[in-house]
C-alpha cells in the first residue's frame, strides 16, 4: 500500500510539472518513512550520496567546459576541422558532427555541447545554404556523440553506481560513438551534401601546406587538451577527478594568458554559471542516488526485477532487448542523469544473473539514454537547440527523424556484439 501511494504521488508530481528529482525525493521519503526509518536518517543520505571522489570531476568538467566556449577553445576546434573536411560536399554538416565530438569529449557534458556547437555553428551553415531547422536539428542530434567520446558525466555516473572503473567505461562508448558519427555525416551527405554542387577550384599544395600550419598554430593549444586530458588518464598520471581538475586549470591558462579571449573581470560570470550547472547536477546526484536508490534497495526491487527476468526468460539476448525498450521509453520522461542514478543498481542484478558484461551494459545504457536527449517529450538537447536558435520542436522534427532513426541500427549492432564496445578497452586496457 505504501509504494503504491508513494508511486502515485511521483506520478501526481510530475504531471503537475515538479522537477524529477524533487518528485522522485517526495515518492522515496514516503516508502522510507513508511518502513519506520526517522526522517533525521533520512536527511543525512543526499551527504552520503555525494561524498564520494569521482563525483568532483562534475563540478571541474562544467567549469572547464565553460572556460573553453569563453576562452575560444571552441572556436578554434571548428577553424581546423573546418580547413580538412569543411570543403567537401556536405563538409560543413560533416564539421558539425565532429566539432560536437570534439568538444563534447572535452567537457562531458551534451547540453553544453549543443549550447556551445550551436551558438556557433548555425549561423554559419545558414551561410552555407543549410536551412536553420535542419542545421538546429543536426547539431542537436550530434550534441550527444561527444558524450560517447570520453569523459563524460554520464559515463561517470554510470561507473560509481555499478562500482567499475569509470576509464574503462568511458573507453566502452568510443566504439559506439565514432560509429553513430560516421553515421551522421552518412545521413547529413544523403539529406544536403549530395544536393550541393562540386567544388570548380582544388586545392595547391602549396595552398594546403599553409592552410595547414594556419589552422594548426591558431588552435594548436585547443588541440592539445585531449591528448593531455586522455593521455593523462590512459597514461596512468591522473585518474579521471584528476584529469578533469586538469582540464580547468589548462583551459584557464589558455584562455587568460595565450588567447586572451578571458578577463579576470569575466570570471566571475564564468565562475557562477558552473557553480549553477554543477549544482543541479549534484542535487539530481543527492536525491535520486542518495534517498531514491536506498528506497529502492530498501525494498529490494533490484532482486525483484532480476528474479522476474530469471522467470521470464534465461536468454541474455532478449534480456538485453527489453532493457533497450524500457531505457528508451525512460528516456522519453526522464533526465538520462536521473535514469543512470536509480535504475544503474537494479540493472546490475540482471548483468550478474546472466552473465553479461558490466562494461558491455554500460555502452548499451549510455548510448539509450543519450538517445533519450533527442526523444520527445523531455528531449534535453532538442529544448537547448531551440533555445540557441530560437525555433520550436514542431519546427525542427521532420529533419531531426533521419538522425533519430539511424541511432536504432547503430544501438542493435552495439548490443548483439560486445567487441563494437570492448575492443577498444580490452586493447587499450588489457581483458
Amino acid at each position: 500500500m505504501i509504494i503504491l501511494i508513494a508511486v502515485l504521488l511521483i506520478l501526481v508530481l510530475l504531471v503537475l510539472g515538479l522537477p524529477v528529482a524533487y518528485a522522485f525525493l517526495l515518492g522515496s521519503v514516503v516508502i522510507l518513512v513508511g518502513n519506520g526509518f526517522p526522517l533525521e536518517w533520512i536527511s543525512l543520505q543526499p551527504f552520503y550520496a555525494i561524498d564520494s571522489f569521482p563525483l568532483m570531476a562534475i563540478p571541474f568538467f562544467v567549469l572547464a567546459g565553460r572556460l573553453m566556449q569563453d576562452g575560444g577553445i571552441s572556436h578554434r576546434i571548428f577553424d581546423f576541422l573546418h580547413f580538412f573536411i569543411g570543403r567537401v560536399r556536405g563538409g560543413l554538416g560533416a564539421t558539425a558532427v565532429a566539432a560536437c565530438m570534439f568538444f563534447g569529449a572535452l567537457t562531458g557534458s551534451s547540453v553544453a555541447t549543443v549550447s556551445a556547437i550551436g551558438s556557433l555553428m548555425i549561423p554559419e551553415m545558414m551561410k552555407g545554404g543549410y536551412s536553420k531547422p535542419y542545421a538546429t536539428a543536426l547539431i542537436s542530434a550530434s550534441g550527444f556523440l561527444g558524450v560517447l567520446i570520453p569523459p563524460s558525466i554520464p559515463g561517470i555516473l554510470y561507473g560509481m553506481m555499478a562500482e567499475i572503473s569509470i576509464a574503462r567505461v568511458f573507453l566502452t562508448t568510443v566504439g559506439p560513438g565514432l560509429l553513430l558519427g560516421a553515421m551522421y555525416v552518412i545521413v547529413n551527405y544523403v539529406v544536403f551534401g549530395r544536393k550541393q554542387s562540386k567544388l570548380k577550384h582544388r586545392t595547391s599544395v602549396t595552398q594546403f601546406i599553409t592552410g595547414f600550419g594556419s589552422s594548426l598554430r591558431e588552435g594548436f593549444f585547443a588541440l592539445l587538451m585531449p591528448v593531455i586530458i586522455l593521455g593523462g588518464i590512459y597514461g596512468g598520471v591522473f585518474t579521471p577527478t584528476e584529469a578533469a581538475a586538469v582540464a580547468v586549470v589548462y583551459g584557464f591558462f589558455v584562455g587568460l594568458f595565450i588567447y586572451r579571449t578571458i578577463s579576470f573581470k569575466s570570471l566571475y560570470s564564468i565562475f557562477l554559471t558552473s557553480a549553477i550547472s554543477s549544482s543541479v547536477l549534484l542535487i539530481i546526484v543527492a536525491l535520486a542516488a542518495g534517498i531514491g536508490g536506498r528506497a529502492f534497495t530498501i525494498l529490494q526491487i533490484p532482486t525483484a526485477v532480476s528474479e522476474w527476468f530469471i522467470h521470464l526468460t534465461d536468454n541474455p539476448l532478449i534480456v538485453l532487448f527489453l532493457v533497450n525498450l524500457f531505457l528508451l521509453l525512460l528516456g522519453m520522461f526522464l533526465d538520462c542523469n536521473t535514469i543512470i542514478l536509480v535504475f544503474t543498481p537494479v540493472f546490475m542484478e540482471l548483468t550478474k544473473k546472466y552473465g553479461i558484461d558490466p562494461y558491455h551494459f554500460g555502452a548499451i545504457m549510455l548510448m539509450n539514454v543519450e538517445i533519450g536527449l533527442i526523444t520527445p517529450p523531455a528531449a534535453a538537447n532538442l529544448f537547448v537547440g531551440c533555445m540557441v536558435s530560437e525555433l520550436t520542436i514542431d519546427q525542427i522534427w521532420k529533419p531531426l527523424v533521419p538522425f533519430l532513426l539511424v541511432c536504432f541500427p547503430v544501438l542493435l549492432v552495439v548490443t548483439l556484439f560486445p567487441e563494437v564496445s570492448l575492443f577498444i578497452p580490452n586493447l587499450i586496457m588489457g581483458r
